[in-house]
């Protein structure tokens, strides 16, 4: 892997004249191309507006010996589907189709298993077990079919929260990338910077620099309602970022020069999942430990495996849905800077030595499962043996 790009970013210094700009950009969907994804769901173009917007201006405080520089920019972007990445949602969804919904899963009947015997894809009463010549046995439900009266009153809540398929249903087995959706997701930026810059003496000059920017997203997710089934980036997130630096540069002699710089940057993130003001244990009647508080929110992430290996690992047949499970988060970064330089000129030599010392702190809030974890696998209907 090559290692990461370095980039080096300068401010502007103010003058003995006042200068300044004003800038506003716009781009929008008019001249652009639709997804491949919208392609392929047969959905048409999303939309999409960009504005970035802002001002700069510069000049003395006190002429030949103090100057000032500051910037404002505004950001505002409209998107969907993630035409600009974790902005919105988008893509092809696999879940229950109606039928599935009120427990007809005939649709999953596949031919015979070899050497006869119901038809691939048949499901079987998990209280029906018995040992029968010292083989367990089960009975399948009729017509592939679980009864109203056996589905769980909370599930039946949740599989009405469902959206309709609007994609081709496999019959035969299951269901695959059935449901197309492209949601909206939106961000907001303001984000501005100040330097000041004052000369001491004709050996001694100061300079110090503010920086901040503070940004908010918002996503719809891809189910309605309680179902959320959004990833990691959640349904918002909001950056704030600041940082601060002063530096003292001198001239010892011709020959010497010394800069020395103290810099702190923080940059707080936090994201938070859909629903997260509302207790949906107690909406849908979730029994159990409650874990709904503060930014706490939603179901729990339920996972469909697709085999008996019950983790988030598992595989699934249709996709997740309800909070993810790391959410809500909140990171914090911060970063301090202690650097020393020194320039030498020697004849026609010119060295520079220096040091830094960059002490870093990560400390994170970030709960795994903070709403639980819901596995269900297909192995509780399925014929025991197999």
């Amino acid at each position: 892997r090559g290692a990461g790009g370095v980039v080096n970013v300068e401010l502007k210094s103010g003058t003995n004249q006042i200068h300044g700009t004003l800038f506003e950009i716009l781009q929008n969907a008019d001249l652009n191309a639709n997804r491949w994804e919208n392609n392929l769901g047969g959905a048409p173009r999303g939309p999409f507006r960009q504005n970035q917007f802002g001002a700069a201006v510069g000049g003395p405080i006190i002429k030949n010996r103090t100057f000032i520089f500051g910037d404002y920019q505004g950001t505002r972007i409209a998107s969907s589907g993630g035409v600009i990445q974790n902005l919105g949602y988008g893509g092809s969804y696999t879940i229950p189709t109606a039928a599935m919904i009120g427990g007809n899963f005939q649709s999953l009947l596949g031919p015979a298993l070899p050497g006869g015997g119901p038809p691939q894809g048949t499901i079987y009463q998990p209280n029906s077990t018995a040992t029968v010549n010292g083989q367990l046995v089960r009975t399948p439900f009729a017509n592939n079919t679980i009864p109203s009266s056996m589905l769980d009153p909370v599930a039946k809540k949740i599989l009405a929260l469902y959206p309709a398929t609007n994609r081709a249903i496999i019959t035969g087995g299951f269901p695959a990338n059935d449901f197309f959706v492209s949601t909206p997701g939106s961000q907001s930026t303001n984000q501005g910077d100040l330097r000041v810059d004052h000369r001491l003496t004709d050996k001694d000059s100061l300079f110090g620099t503010l920086s901040w920017a503070n940004t908010d997203k918002a996503n719809t997710p891809p189910f309605p309602g309680a179902l959320d089934g959004a990833p990691f980036q959640g349904a918002s997130e909001q950056d704030l970022s600041r940082n601060g630096m002063v530096s003292w540069a001198r001239v010892w002699t011709p020959a010497i020069i010394s800069e020395t710089r103290v810099g702190f940057t923080r940059l707080v993130t936090a994201r938070t999942q859909a629903n997260a003001s509302t207790d949906e244990f107690k909406a849908l009647g979730l029994g159990g430990y409650d874990p709904t508080t503060s930014l706490n929110g939603g179901l729990p992430q339920i996972q469909f495996c697709s085999s008996s290996f019950q983790t988030q690992y598992c595989g699934t047949n249709y996709s997740q849905i309800g909070a993810n499970s790391w959410l809500p988060s909140k990171e914090y970064s911060n970063v301090w800077d202690f650097i020393e330089n020194v320039s030498v000129t020697k004849g026609a030599h010119a060295m520079k030595f220096g040091a830094e010392v960059r002490p870093i702190q990560f400390p994170f809030f970030q709960v795994p499962y903070p709403h639980g974890e819901l596995y269900f696998n297909p192995q509780e209907t399925a014929y025991p043996t197999l």
